[in-house]
């Protein structure tokens, strides 16, 4: 879960309690974002993650995933919360099946002359990297209306 500079440590607090997260992982420009929530909660763990830069760097081991899809389907893996512009931030969490169906979108047939509008669109050619200026801790309005 992502925690947002935009909320309150309070909401931010709040909401990590929500979703039963007791442990924080940060980056160096949220440093003080961390501060702000350690200061309400001196028992949460904390750990600053490396940079972005040293992470593009650095080789890691293979993830071997052992276990199948149906013991995990409806299990959470992403939890994203709604901007709170018309109250409290609310927690939006996503679970490996809602994660399939849209990865499976990919499969859908696109209508001749039309470029896919689902997740294909991603794929590049040469490979190459994606940028999203669009903030990772919360999700659309369009996504909020449906899934909140």
């Amino acid at each position: 879960m992502f925690v947002s500079p935009q909320n309150t440590p309070i909401q931010n607090l709040g909401l990590l309690q929500e979703a039963n997260v007791y442990g924080l992982l940060y980056a160096d420009v949220m440093c003080s974002a961390a501060e702000s929530l350690q200061q309400f909660d001196p028992f949460m763990q904390s750990l600053q993650v490396p940079t972005l830069a040293e992470l593009f760097k650095s080789k890691s081991s293979p993830f071997h995933w052992n276990a199948s899809f149906e013991e995990f389907q409806n299990k959470r893996c992403l939890i994203l919360h709604t901007s709170g512009t018309t109250g409290q931030p609310k927690l939006v969490q996503y679970t490996h099946g809602t994660l399939a169906c849209a990865d499976n979108d990919t499969f859908m047939s696109v209508p001749e002359g039309r470029r896919a509008q689902n997740a294909d669109q991603f794929n590049f050619s040469p490979p190459g990297r994606y940028y999203s200026p669009f903030p990772p801790h919360h999700v659309s309005y369009s996504m909020r209306s449906s899934y909140s």
